[in-house]
Order: structure tokens, then sequence, then C-alpha cells
């Protein structure tokens, strides 16, 4: 008979396998932080508009004023009273005239005296006396009159 050896343990040998590629992994690219959307815009009421630029109404307002001054000194006139012949006075009066939108003198005053009664008085009637244009629709539309004042000049013939 023959002797039996104990088993000896069977240990397995490792095998040297050759290593795995790696397998391709995706190019890893920073996440961009998730995009907002653009904020959606309230609606917001708009403003009435203006009947016209302001820098229209501007120059509509400077262009009659200037068309008041300029008709104010054409139908100036010295005073012909034997007073005036005299004393041959001379000076400026500032008037204080309010105009109605057609035109038309509602009041009129002396805002400043020449220091001849003469004058202010002769350039009182010239301002009232006047026919003035009615005032464009785009000036001073929110008021049915206007307040103007011009200075009337005089000079002895």
């Amino acid at each position: 008979m023959r002797e039996t050896q104990p088993a000896r343990p069977v240990i397995p040998v490792p095998r040297k396998v050759a290593p795995k590629p790696p397998t391709p992994q995706p190019e890893k690219v920073a996440e961009a932080p998730a995009e907002t959307p653009p904020p959606v815009p309230q609606p917001v009421a708009a403003p009435p508009k203006p009947a016209a630029p302001a820098a229209n109404v501007a120059s509509e307002e400077a262009g009659y004023v200037g068309r008041l001054r300029a008709y104010i000194r054409s139908i100036t006139q010295y005073p012909t009273s034997g007073q005036a012949r005299r004393e041959r006075p001379e000076g400026s009066t500032e008037v204080r005239f309010v105009l109605n939108r057609a035109g038309q003198v509602q009041d009129a005053s002396i805002e400043q005296g020449s220091g001849s009664p003469i004058l202010d008085k002769q350039a009182l009637s010239i301002v009232k006396g006047g026919t003035y244009p009615a005032m464009p629709h785009e000036v001073w539309s929110d008021a049915p009159e206007h307040v103007f004042t011009v200075t009337v000049v005089f000079t002895a013939p």
C-alpha cells in the first residue's frame, strides 16, 4: 500500500494578465451654470405722448412772441399831442397784456413806466389797439389766455 500523503493545498498562481486598455471616457467639460432666461419685461404704462416735441413747442412759443414784438414795433408811433411836440420826451415803457387764444386783448397795464405819462399812455394805447394773430394751438395749449410783456421804445422825431 501506498501511503498517501496529505494533500497539499492548491494555491492558485496568479496569472499575469495584460492590463486592460482604459475605456475612453468622454471628455469632461466644466458644466456651465444653467443659463437663466432674460427677465421678461413687465408691461409698463406708456406715458402720454406730448402734443409736440418740447423743442418744437419752445420754438413755436418764441416765434409767436417774436411776431408780437415785431408787430408792436411796426405800429409804434411817437405821440402827436402838442405837449409831446413841446416836451419831446424819450424812453421805454414796459406794458403787460393778456391775450386770449383768438389774439384779442383781455387786459393791459403799465408794468414799468418811462417816467413820462405821455409816453406811458401812448404805449398802452398802442398795445390795446393792436390786432394780434391767434395763438397756434401747440403753444400754451393748457390755458385759455396768456400774459405777455413788451417794451415800447419812443424816440423823439
